[in-house]
C-alpha cells in the first residue's frame, strides 16, 4: 500500500513535521515498503498487533493524545494538524476517549449503517459503528485498556473485528465518550488491501477469522452474540 501511505504522508507534510509523522508496515511482503517507514515489524501482527504497537509508543513517549490513520483513508485539502489542536480542544471539558473523523465520502453500501460518522455537522456523542479510519486517541485512555486487557489489548480480537465493541463495553462502564468530529474530514476508500490483493488472505477468509474470534469472545466475555452486543450498546449509548 506504499502508493496509498504516499498521498497520505505528502499530504500530511503539508502542516506537520515528518519527525510527527510515524509509519508503520506491519510486516509487508507483497511490496517494498514505504521509504520514510520509521516502524517495520518483521512479521504480520494483524491489526490489532498493530494498533498495540502504535499504542505502546505513545504511552512510552507520554503524549497527551494522538492519532492512528489506515492506508484506507484518502485526505483531504485540510490543516490536519490545525484541525486535530482544534477538535481536541473543542472537547476539553468533555472525559473522551477516541474522536473520530468525519467521512464526506464512501464508496460502499457500508454509509447506511455509520450515519453518526457519514457527511456529520455537528459533534456526535457515542456514534454507533464509528469506524476507525481517522482517529484521535487520549494517551490515558489507551494506558487504561492495556492495564484492564480491553480493545485491542485483548488478545482474543487476533484480527481485529470485535475490538471497538469491546472498547465501547468498557466505555459503559468507565464513563469513557466517543465523538465523531465535524472539523476533520476524510473520504473512505474501503477495503483497499482486498481490492489491490495485498492481504495475506482474501477477504472471505478474513472475514470467517473474524466471526470466528469475536463470536466467541463475545459469548465467554459478555454472556451475548454479538446482536445483542449492538443492541446492548445502542441501548446504553449516553447521547447526552
Amino acid at each position: 500500500m506504499s502508493a496509498h501511505t504516499d498521498k497520505i504522508y505528502n499530504t500530511l507534510l503539508d502542516s506537520m513535521s515528518a519527525d510527527n509523522i510515524f509509519i508503520l508496515d506491519n510486516g509487508s511482503d507483497k511490496e517494498p515498503s514505504h521509504a520514510n517507514t520509521k516502524i517495520q515489524l518483521p512479521n504480520n501482527v494483524k491489526v490489532s498487533g498493530a494498533y498495540r504497537h502504535l499504542y505502546d509508543i505513545e504511552i512510552n513517549l507520554d503524549s497527551k493524545y494522538f492519532a492512528t490513520i489506515t492506508t484506507s483513508a484518502i485526505l483531504l485539502q485540510q490543516d490536519y494538524n490545525k484541525k486535530i489542536i482544534e477538535t481536541v480542544g473543542a472537547l476539553q471539558d468533555q472525559k473522551w476517549s477516541a474522536i473520530y473523523s468525519n467521512i464526506k465520502n464512501v464508496d460502499g453500501w457500508i454509509e447506511k449503517n455509520i450515519p453518526d460518522q457519514i457527511d456529520v455537522t455537528t459533534f456526535v456523542k457515542n456514534p454507533m459503528y464509528a469506524q476507525p479510519i481517522f482517529t484521535i486517541w487520549k494517551t490515558e485512555y489507551i494506558k487504561e485498556l492495556r492495564n484492564q486487557k480491553h480493545g485491542w489489548y485483548d488478545l482474543a480480537y487476533h484480527h481485529g473485528q470485535g475490538a471497538t465493541e469491546d472498547m465501547r463495553m468498557y466505555n459503559i462502564t468507565s464513563g469513557w465518550n466517543e465523538f465523531t468530529t465535524p472539523m476533520l474530514s476524510i473520504d473512505w476508500y474501503r477495503n483497499s488491501t482486498f481490492r489491490e490483493n495485498k492481504g495475506e488472505h482474501t477477504q472471505k477468509e478474513y472475514w470467517r477469522a473474524n466471526k470466528r474470534e469475536y463470536f466467541s469472545r463475545f459469548k465467554e466475555k459478555f454472556n451475548m452474540t454479538h446482536p445483542q452486543i449492538n443492541n446492548h450498546l445502542n441501548k446504553n449509548n449516553r447521547r447526552n
